[in-house]
């Protein structure tokens, strides 16, 4: 699934997996619901949901104003809903959200810290687009254009 939030472009398919989690729910019931956490490139954190028409990811019926269906949909997340997200997929199933990829995404560097600046639109472009070209996070570009300097 594709989608544009926020002139941010989310995509499942060139998105890295890093957890799954499922209700107890078969697929064809009503109440199903299954999520997967993805990280862009970029490092933004964004979570893909889809579900029954008894589910959060329910939709309008088309033409029946009454009537609900299943649906999907994507949800950006920061750094810290993403973690709290894995950490509840974690706890129900241990193999679909991974402690190895928590260690790694989640648990920070007693060295980072973390900080906030103010860009403009275009600047903030560029970054995302060179964190793309070099398949790295913008806070490792911007640490290395400090660090250079």
């Amino acid at each position: 699934m594709k989608k544009r939030i926020n002139t941010l472009m989310y995509d499942t398919e060139s998105a890295k997996r890093l957890g799954d989690w499922f209700n107890d729910y078969a697929p064809n019931d009503f109440q199903y619901c299954h999520e997967v956490l993805f990280k862009k490139k970029t490092g933004e954190y964004f979570l893909y949901g889809e579900g029954g028409p008894m589910s959060k990811y329910w939709r309008q019926e088309y033409g029946n104003p009454n009537g609900k269906t299943g649906g999907e949909d994507i949800t950006p997340l920061s750094r810290e809903e993403a973690r709290e997200w894995f950490e509840m997929a974690n706890n129900a199933d241990d193999e679909m959200a991974t402690d190895e990829v928590y260690q790694k995404e989640f648990e920070r560097d007693d060295d980072k810290v973390m900080t906030s600046v103010m860009l403009k639109k275009k600047t903030k472009i560029k970054l995302e687009q060179a964190a793309l070209k070099k398949g790295t996070t913008q806070s490792e570009i911007v640490e290395k254009l400090i660090e250079e300097m």
